[in-house]
């Protein structure tokens, strides 16, 4: 799996969330770790690209759900980057570029993001390793927040704009967690954790 995060300052506007009172950030990092709680983590090592003003990896296959959960505990991401605009790109190509030497249909690639905007050339082609994109969305995408001279919303036009460049999935997370259909289609790559309860009939097995 690999998280392409959004660390830019616009992501500690507090406008997610079911109250509309967590940061960008702190959500971000709750449905990230939601998709995680239903993987089969034994079977999947997690890589996770910050990006900002440029793009920086952050952790590099690990298995260690404790070290991951550190990185999406809000972390300020943004003191990393010398201040400037949102390369949403960049984070795509340094994503690209860790997961392109991998096996073919071996990965995930999960950006998350609250958008900004998005050149009309430029974009990486997909290495084989990745089997499926999904592109998730934070922050309000209605009612903006003022921040550096501007309102800053969740740009949910860019972001499904990137989805279909990339010929993956967008998901507006700013409230629902990522549904059992997503995670379905990501399953292929991303094995998912067997959450059906032991019953009668293992128990019956068991005594046989």
């Amino acid at each position: 799996l690999v998280i392409a995060l959004d660390g830019s300052p616009s992501m500690q506007l507090a406008d997610a969330g079911l109250n509309g009172k967590q940061t960008r950030a702190l959500r971000a990092g709750e449905v990230l770790m939601s998709l995680l709680q239903r993987t089969a983590l034994d079977q999947v090592h997690v890589s996770i690209i910050a990006f900002y003003s440029g793009a920086k990896p952050v952790v590099v296959d690990t298995a260690d759900m404790e070290v991951v959960r550190n990185c999406l505990n809000d972390l300020p991401l943004d003191i990393a980057f010398n201040v400037g605009q949102t390369e949403l790109l960049e984070g795509v190509r340094q994503s690209v570029e860790l997961a392109k030497t991998w096996q073919p249909d071996s990965a995930t690639l999960v950006i998350v993001s609250d958008g900004d905007t998005l050149p009309d050339s430029g974009m990486p082609q997909m290495p084989r390793s990745i089997h499926r994109t999904l592109v998730v969305g934070v922050g309000d995408a209605l009612a903006g927040k003022y921040i550096d001279g501007h309102q800053s919303r969740q740009d949910a036009t860019t972001l499904r704009q990137l989805a279909a460049r990339l010929k993956g999935d967008y998901f507006d997370a700013n409230q629902k967690h990522l549904p059992s259909a997503t995670l379905a289609m990501l399953s292929k790559s991303l094995p998912l954790r067997d959450t059906r309860e032991r019953g009668l009939r293992e128990a019956a097995l068991l005594c046989i």
